[in-house]
C-alpha cells in the first residue's frame, strides 16, 4: 500500500512540476508579446523625433533609431541577465 502511495506522490510532484513549467512559459510568452509592442510604439516615436532633431530623411533617421533601439535593448538584456542571475 505504501508503495502505491509513493507512485501517487511522486506523480503528483511531476504534475505540479509540469504545471509550474507551463506557467512560466505561458507567461514569458505574454511579456514578450507585450514587449514587442512596446517596441514598434517606441521605434515610431524615437524615429520621428531624430527626423526633426537632426532634420534627415527617412531611412536616415531610421537607421538611427534602430542603432538606439539595438543599444537600449542590448543594455537592457544585459541588466535582466545580471538581475536573474
Amino acid at each position: 500500500m505504501t508503495r502505491h502511495r509513493n507512485i501517487i506522490s511522486k506523480f503528483k510532484e511531476q504534475a505540479d512540476d509540469i504545471n509550474n513549467e507551463f506557467k512560466k512559459a505561458v507567461s514569458t510568452g505574454l511579456v514578450a508579446g507585450f514587449g514587442f509592442v512596446m517596441a514598434l510604439v517606441w521605434k515610431e516615436v524615437i524615429t520621428e523625433g531624430v527626423d526633426k532633431i537632426l532634420g534627415l530623411s527617412k531611412i536616415n533617421s531610421s537607421l538611427i533609431s534602430a542603432g538606439l533601439v539595438t543599444i537600449i535593448a542590448v543594455v537592457g538584456i544585459m541588466l535582466v541577465k545580471r538581475i536573474l542571475k
